[in-house]
């Protein structure tokens, strides 16, 4: 049995696992960032881990890291990982010298859509988009059954770049990105803005009924209520996503769109408000050749699509 270690690494934790060439999870386990001191204290964490477990160092062929930001994944290097405190860091160098194996390295978005990829049991599905909806928005594409990384790494960035909305300024510094508005960040302010400005409304009630600002998880009974006011606003602020994703349709045509992240936990009542606004900017000759799905994997999809993208790499898959 082959066996890769993987670790999804944020800027609060780090979700780590084993798996073996079948797709099973042998072990899982989280490790807290020290942003300070971040490699030698996963590998710590990670010898504690396998110990505790009887698993040997020798017994994992090679590790995987999923990492957040812009990465030259032929370099080895991440440019830009602000969360981490990480530009221009020899990633690939770093952790080979420290963990002494082979080293695979891939932006956390393009794992996750490879693990949707790699999980999904439909093989008639050979492209497929998958758009992350969290504190930001990134993305990843598989085309023709292949990752598509761009020239150096940077495709999938969905939530950069474009004319998509004017109402937020991107931390990019870009003015019209989708992330701003369409994230998990962006859908709050305008709920919470809905709320301060129209105090009678819904989610005015809910505001001074909570007595807190409002989150994304707060609005969920009032969509599954089918409120038209939450919907309208909702509406209005994952437009911009819609937009990208119907000029994705037309770009490459892809059979799946999965969306992911923390945004998506509002259920299928968003999967209907986006679909609609897809359709909305798309052709209807166009409506039954992709589908649109809440991710199955969720916050593990990374940690698969690492493990998929290693073991591809060995060609032991």
């Amino acid at each position: 049995m082959n066996k890769i270690l993987v670790i999804d690494l944020g800027g609060t934790s780090a979700k780590c696992a084993v798996f073996a060439d079948n797709k099973e999870m042998l072990l899982e386990f989280k490790v807290k960032t020290d942003i300070t001191n971040i490699l030698p204290n996963l590998k710590t964490a990670i010898n504690e881990q396998l110990t505790t477990h009887q698993m040997l160092w020798s017994e994992i062929r090679a590790i995987g890291f999923a990492l957040p930001g812009f990465l030259d994944d032929k370099t080895g290097v991440v440019t830009l990982a602000s969360n981490l405190g990480w530009k221009d860091f020899p990633i690939r160098q770093e952790a080979q010298a420290l963990f002494q194996k082979q080293i695979f390295i891939i932006n956390d978005a393009n794992a996750a859509a490879l693990g949707e990829f790699w999980n999904n049991s439909d093989q008639t599905i050979h492209s497929l988009a998958l758009y992350t909806l969290g504190t930001g928005i990134g993305g990843g594409l598989i085309l023709n059954d292949q990752l598509w990384t761009g020239a150096t790494g940077y495709a999938g960035e969905f939530g950069h770049g474009g004319n998509f909305q004017n109402q937020f300024p991107c931390s990019c510094g870009l003015k019209n990105c989708i992330e701003p508005l369409s994230s998990a960040t962006g859908l709050t302010k305008l709920i919470n803005r809905k709320a301060k400005t129209a105090p009678n409304s819904s989610l005015g009630k809910l505001v001074q009924h909570q007595r807190h600002p409002l989150g994304l998880g707060d609005i969920k009974p009032l969509l599954e209520n089918n409120d038209q006011e939450t919907i309208a606003v909702l509406e209005q602020g994952l437009e911009p996503l819609a937009q990208h994703i119907a000029t994705l349709i037309y770009v490459i045509n892809p059979a799946l769109i999965i969306l992911a992240g923390g945004v998506t936990n509002l259920g299928p009542e968003l999967l209907a408000i986006i679909t609609r606004l897809v359709h909305r900017a798309t052709g209807e000759f166009l409506w039954k050749t992709f589908e649109l799905k809440i991710s199955a994997l969720q916050d593990k999809a990374g940690m698969y699509g690492a493990a998929y993208y290693a073991f591809k790499n060995l060609n032991l898959l």
